[in-house]
């Protein structure tokens, strides 16, 4: 499975605690189970055979082959895999991790990567904790 490069751009935290603190997109090997994860559960799984006609459709198209049941098993597992992480990746949909800084006098303080939150509060309160004795500026 080749790995389809997706850069997201730098986002600035436009409320809460964060805000005026920065985040760039995260993505390694370990963020594909979950971006695969979220496609098909999601039934946004489409194969070549059949575009866009979702996994009930690929799935019998791909059973009703004249081919071995090996080759058969070969395409589906291509398909919930594979398939689906470069779909994701080519709607710019991936997910994986923040890299949360802050510039500062012209220069950027990369201060932890942390998965998504939805309450970004309490990481503002443990980089607070963190690095508040080091770099006070920031906060």
């Amino acid at each position: 499975m080749a790995l389809v490069e997706q850069r997201k751009k730098e986002t600035k935290f436009s409320s809460g605690r964060l805000r005026g603190f920065s985040h760039k997109h995260y993505f390694n090997a370990s963020h594909i189970p979950i971006n695969m994860l979220l496609h098909n559960v999601a039934g946004k799984i489409t194969d070549s055979l059949v575009p866009s006609k979702g996994y009930d459709r690929a799935y019998r198209r791909i059973m009703g082959l004249e081919c071995s049941n090996e080759k058969k098993a070969s395409m589906l597992t291509n398909l919930l895999t594979s398939d689906a992480y470069q779909q994701r990746s080519r709607s710019k949909k991936l997910t994986g991790d923040w890299i949360i800084f802050k510039e500062y006098n012209q220069q950027n303080y990369y201060l932890c990567i942390s998965p998504h939150q939805e309450n970004t509060d309490e990481l503002y309160i443990t980089l607070k904790e963190w690095y508040s004795s080091v770099w006070s500026f920031l906060f």
